[in-house]
């Protein structure tokens, strides 16, 4: 798609959604004024999930990400993903949205309800714009977050730098050397973070801690693999055409499948 079709295709989402707005009688097109139909998703559905066991034992996370535009797709992966019985909970690897608006969360929050088992998201760059943190956080909760599964870290990070300017390294620091097997979840692969020269540098760095497992990210749309210091970074393709992905968590360490429907198969790097 050309710059400018985007473009007229941005324009054209603002404008029906604003008029979608205005005629449910919303103060504004982004809605945030108004109390979003869900809240505090990321607590409800982390209490779904509890904490697995308290020693390690492998286990398989469903993948999906950048639903923005094409959020009926991700009703279709729900609907591969709740077929299956050996996936223990979903990420979704942010751009729930494409212009930040209440409705767009709201409709994305509503698949998200009718997945089987928990799904946990991290924030992305279009998930930032105008209103869009004080929406995120009022339907979802912190744009950085951890928690423990299986005695598996997996570490939310919001790494969006024009929208939030300089990522918390410190944070996220902190979390990698809490403990001992980590995973690292933000939108937004080492290599492609924009406005300040060190960022991926730093990113970077963080693979050589011994805790980190590695990442997963979404943003770039494509699948996308690299190892970074011996550990393997995976980019989610978007979910349109019903792609989604596997995060294998073993004993030795993590690896990945890409999966068109029902159909899955091994990711080696590219």
């Amino acid at each position: 798609m050309s710059n400018l079709k985007k473009q007229l295709f941005g324009v054209f989402v603002v404008l029906t959604t604003t008029a979608a707005a205005i005629a449910c009688g919303d103060l504004s097109p982004w809605g945030s004024f108004e109390t979003p139909l869900f809240t505090n998703l990321t607590q409800k559905h982390l209490d779904m999930l509890r904490t697995g066991t308290p020693n390690f034992q492998p286990f398989k996370v469903a993948l999906v990400a950048d639903p923005q535009v094409v959020v009926g797709a991700l009703k279709d992966c729900r609907t591969e993903i709740n077929k299956r019985d050996d996936i223990d909970f979903t990420v979704l690897a942010g751009d729930l949205t494409d212009r930040s608006l209440r409705h767009e969360f709201e409709w994305v929050a509503t698949i998200i309800e009718e997945f089987r088992r928990p799904l946990l998201t991290v924030v992305g760059n279009h998930d930032g714009l105008i209103y869009g943190e004080e929406i995120y956080t009022k339907m979802f909760g912190p744009l950085n977050y951890s928690f423990v599964y299986n005695n598996v870290k997996f570490v939310m990070w919001n790494n969006n730098t024009f929208e939030w300017g300089y990522p918390n390294f410190d944070w996220l620091q902190s979390e990698i050397e809490s403990h001992e097997r980590v995973i690292i979840v933000a939108h937004q692969q080492p290599g492609v973070l924009e406005r300040y020269s060190d960022v991926n540098d730093r990113f970077r760095e963080v693979f050589k801690h011994p805790h980190v497992l590695g990442s997963v990210h979404g943003h770039l749309h494509k699948w996308g693999y690299q190892e970074i210091h011996g550990k393997p970074a995976l980019t989610v393709e978007r979910v349109q055409g019903t792609s989604w992905g596997i995060l294998n968590v073993t004993e030795t360490g993590i690896n990945f499948e890409k999966c068109k429907g029902s159909s899955c198969t091994p990711i080696s790097p590219l």
